[in-house]
């Protein structure tokens, strides 16, 4: 819980700032895009350093005397994890290149809050070794919905063949 003030008031700066998007309109492409763009590297920066560094996490979630089966179950549960949501991000650069949710300023937007708070999570997850469950909820409330959109998004432009 040390520190945990820091982080509320660090997440509470970053919804203040990003609240106020009446002023992203359509010839906000220019930036909204570079800043999605970098919100899913950042994103993706973070999951391979996670990657590298999932050991500490499974073990500061594991009892003081673990058997190497709930070591193995542990890091199996942490990769595939790590795994889906590089799956998922690697999705979301698909539809990004692709040119599909490109002028969808507002689902952009979402996007960019969740890759943003995604990252700074993930980043504190390897500093502060949180348990490799604490990944699965970051998983699910910050990188399903954005994939759940892009579909949504896919499938009304090719399947409905609406307008973007």
């Amino acid at each position: 819980v040390r520190g945990s003030c820091e982080y509320l008031y660090l997440l509470l700066y970053i919804i203040v700032i990003f609240q106020n998007t009446k002023h992203f309109k359509m010839g906000s492409i220019h930036t909204v895009v570079p800043l999605l763009f970098i919100s899913m590297v950042g994103h993706l920066i973070t999951l391979i350093m996670l990657f590298f560094s999932r050991g500490e996490n499974v073990l500061s979630s594991l009892p003081s005397s673990y058997t190497t089966p709930q070591y193995n179950a542990a890091d199996t549960s942490a990769l595939v994890v790590l795994a889906l949501s590089v799956i998922f991000l690697a999705f979301e650069f698909a539809g990004l290149f692709s040119g599909v949710s490109l002028f969808s300023v507002s689902l952009n937007i979402f996007r960019i809050f969740s890759h943003v708070i995604a990252l700074i999570l993930l980043s504190f997850a390897i500093l502060e070794q949180w348990s490799y469950q604490s990944l699965w909820y970051i998983f699910g409330f910050l990188s399903v919905p954005s994939v759940i959109l892009e579909v949504i998004l896919f499938v009304c432009i090719f399947a409905l063949k609406t307008n973007r």
